[in-house]
């Protein structure tokens, strides 16, 4: 077990990421947080995986309603028919054929999560299991792998290229929906593959989708990072932006997971809410709108004015035009340059610092900004007009551009 990994499950784990030594051995390790799901569905959803060796699925049932039958029940129905044993009062293990399951408590008495921690506390406690199995020996891949119980798995999810020097990768997807949601769900896809693509042209580290239901990231990598953060939206975008900055975050189009496009308004944002809002928009006769591309080319004239500073390092700099000088004294971006520059670093050092500061959050905060001030917003048929989307504006042509540049790139950049 490595010092990284022990400090973790010892100082910030879940509490029961220690117990009984299991005899069984596993292939792979998938954790799947679920709350009011379909038994049957879940497991239906994982039966296209092909491996000669058993899985193991984390399956952490969880709720934050202490009188929530419809988690218990889908619990119960989840060992019908199984061998069980109990490993501790919280924990048991679900033998089946091809895979076999570790259930995971977190519905019962005083087991129920806090409403504000949510899916991130869910995705947290079945990965710090996984963690501890996979050092234990139990698990044989190092790489563990997270979902959601609407995800149709394919029969070649464990065959991904992780890529050099990747601590994480973000599988391809796509939704499945009913005919009246088909369009919106189209515009919630063209939305989360055009923020990527855009951060792609402006050579941003952080080019990437951020699913949880759709990455996979190393044990060791998620140690380092303290794992997936207590909260009940966003813990995917937030645990990604904290491991890119140990490591390149890959993007597999050969492997592509099936998600359910459904309306929901359990998390403040995230998929359910993404389509609700775009069904709404188009139940209005509104016109959808996304971020304007001139916001992504003004954040390549950053990046690449930041990465010219990193090497010349000069005393005062000057960006190169008033609208991101401004923003970039707002920040505080000159003060913290002037103290690491201070320091003599060298341009890689000063250039790996400039990254980890102005991250996937700070970044998105850019975009917002150069929106809500310059350029406002664009409806999608003028999308095609930007200077990196150079195709028709259909929906499904737009995505696939969107997802071509997003998956085709040079992830580990």
């Amino acid at each position: 077990m490595t010092e990284n990994i022990n400090t973790y499950l010892t100082e910030h784990g879940h509490r029961p990421n220690r117990f009984v030594d299991f005899n069984e051995t596993w292939s792979n390790v998938i954790v799947i947080p679920a709350h009011k799901e379909c038994a049957s569905a879940l497991l239906k959803n994982l039966s296209k995986i092909k491996i000669k060796k058993k899985f193991l699925v984390i399956i952490v049932a969880n709720t934050y309603e202490p009188s929530d039958t419809w988690t218990s029940e889908m619990a119960e129905k989840l060992g019908a028919n199984k061998k069980k044993t109990q490993i501790t009062s919280e924990i048991s293990l679900l033998m089946a054929s091809s895979f076999d399951l570790l259930l995971v408590d977190c519905f019962s008495g005083t087991r129920v999560l806090k409403k504000k921690e949510g899916v991130g506390a869910a995705r947290k406690i079945g990965c710090d299991l996984a963690v501890n199995l996979i050092h234990s020996g139990n698990i044989d891949s190092q790489w563990i792998y997270s979902s959601d119980a609407d995800a149709m798995l394919p029969e070649n999810y464990f065959q991904g290229n992780m890529g050099t020097n990747c601590v994480a990768t973000h599988f391809a997807f796509s939704h499945r929906s009913e005919r009246k949601l088909s369009e919106a769900t189209g515009l919630y896809e063209l939305k989360v593959l055009y923020y990527a693509a855009g951060l792609s042209n402006a050579n941003s580290i952080y080019a990437y989708p951020s699913l949880g239901s759709c990455i996979c990231f190393s044990a060791e990598a998620y140690a380092k990072t303290r794992g997936f953060p207590k909260r009940n939206a966003g813990e995917d975008f937030h645990f990604l932006n904290k491991v890119r900055k140990i490591g390149a975050v890959n993007c597999d189009r050969n492997i592509r997971i099936s998600l359910d496009g459904r309306l929901s308004k359990r998390t403040p944002i995230g998929t359910g809410q993404g389509i609700s809002h775009f069904q709404a928009c188009l139940l209005k006769g509104e016109q959808p709108l996304f971020e304007h591309p001139d916001c992504f080319k003004e954040l390549r004239t950053t990046i690449e004015a930041m990465e010219i500073l990193s090497f010349q390092q000069t005393k005062n700099p000057i960006f190169p035009n008033k609208r991101i000088q401004a923003y970039m004294e707002k920040i505080g971006f000159l003060e913290h340059y002037e103290i690491k520059r201070k320091q003599t670093p060298s341009p890689q050092v000063m250039k790996k610092h400039f990254e980890d500061w102005f991250d996937g959050l700070k970044t998105r905060q850019f975009i917002r900004y150069f929106q809500d001030a310059f350029f406002g917003k664009v409806s999608r048929t003028k999308l095609s007009e930007g200077w990196f989307l150079k195709c028709g504006n259909g929906i499904a042509t737009l995505r696939d551009f969107c997802e071509k540049q997003v998956f085709s790139v040079r992830s580990n950049k």
